[in-house]
């Protein structure tokens, strides 16, 4: 007995004391640098690193030569700033096989892995792999994203890759990602153990959300491509959904269907709205509608300016415009004949005011120059002095 004690406690101590080890670092590249040369080296100041926090510099330009390699936790602060991932070859974020986060249940806890306000072209591979490692996210965050897909491969055949774990909360809003649409067959792919009670969470208490707000989706998929595969939580009443003003547009014939692993269950939270289906030019909200129970499915093609040359923006006189959905970069001013739809429109008078920037970049204290303004479903382009 005591003999098993003892090696209790040793492992206690040496899982536990690797973790209070484990430094957090802020990594600020110079602008014009090689973002992964900046990480690598303040990785080698410490023996052991947690989270990893980068801060670029607003509006610069950086080079990325290899993924970005956390062992616990990732935040990644863009200020508008631009990447070109094209000497990257490998996946744009590949969780490390050395985590410094706790265990349980049999997964990595990871707090968070967010992106923000960045762009990144020429990506090449996928946008995230858990590199086969048995990682739980808790919150999985792209926001206010812009992400330009060269692929030429992907990990695990999707662009968001758990091969053996998963995100308990996984979130895309503000954000435009578009590719080539020739290699990958899933957007996201959970590994089918990942879910919320096998992660350890509380499955009374506690949801696996899913969430995508105001995005524009473009030619992700290969032509028999699943916008997600994770059975998993097929039919989980712990699933949570909130799907809500996107544009997917070429990016495969199952996009709310696949999001569900195939199924719903009835009790579900659930919140759809304003979401627009096609592909290949053809409109596929009828095949949505029995998932999508919203009344709110746009049918109109978006017309985008020049989607070729990853230009988004969409047509004055489209549904699109009508009810500002898709990306808030790309959104215009209404101008047309008014929808069949416009009876389920709201009052948008007693709701907040956001502003952004003409590259989409949200504003929080605008001043001195022109700025896209947001209202509920209203947008204006005002001039600030």
């Amino acid at each position: 007995m005591k003999h098993q004690q003892l090696l209790l406690f040793s492992a206690f101590f040496l899982t536990f004391g690797r973790l209070s080890a484990a430094d957090d670092i802020v990594v600020a590249p110079a602008a014009g640098s090689d973002i992964a040369a900046a990480i690598s080296e303040a990785k080698a100041a410490h023996e052991s690193v947690g989270r990893i926090t980068v801060n670029l510099a607003p509006d610069a330009s950086y080079t990325l030569s290899a993924s970005i390699e956390p062992s616990a936790g990732l935040i990644i602060n863009g200020n508008g700033a631009t990447i070109d991932a094209t000497a990257l070859d490998a996946p744009f974020i590949l969780m490390s096989a050395t985590p410094s986060v706790e265990i349980v249940n049999d997964f990595y806890r990871v707090d968070s892995v967010a992106v923000s306000n960045i762009t990144v072209n020429n990506m090449k591979n996928s946008i995230f792999y858990d590199n086969n490692v048995k990682y739980c996210v808790v919150d999985l965050t792209l926001d206010n994203t812009t992400l330009s897909l060269a692929t030429t491969a992907v990990e695990n055949e999707a662009l968001i890759s758990f091969k053996a774990g998963g995100a308990k909360d996984f979130t895309v809003r503000n954000s435009t990602i578009y590719g080539n649409g020739d290699v990958a067959k899933y957007f996201i792919r959970y590994n089918n153990n990942a879910r919320l009670d096998r992660y350890g969470f509380d499955t009374a208490t506690d949801f696996q959300t899913m969430t995508y707000l105001d995005n524009t989706f473009y030619n992700l998929l290969k032509s028999d491509g699943q916008w997600g595969n994770y059975n998993g939580i097929a039919g989980m009443k712990y699933s949570k959904f909130n799907v809500q003003k996107n544009i997917w547009f070429d990016c495969g014939k199952d996009i709310i269907r696949r999001m569900a692993g195939g199924r719903f269950n009835g009790s579900n939270p659930m919140e759809f709205a304003y979401n627009t289906y096609f592909n290949d030019g053809e409109d596929l909200s009828a095949s949505e509608s029995g998932y999508d129970k919203s009344e709110t499915i746009l049918t109109s093609n978006p017309e985008f300016a020049d989607a070729a040359a990853g230009n988004f923006t969409i047509g004055a006189s489209t549904q699109q415009a009508q009810y500002q959905t898709g990306a808030p970069r790309w959104l215009v001013a209404y101008d047309g004949s008014q929808s069949a739809i416009e009876s389920i429109e709201t009052d948008n008078s007693g709701l907040p005011v956001e502003y952004f920037n003409l590259q989409g970049v949200r504003v929080d204290n605008p001043a001195n120059g022109l700025f896209i303004r947001r209202q509920g479903s209203k947008v204006s382009k005002v001039i600030i002095k």
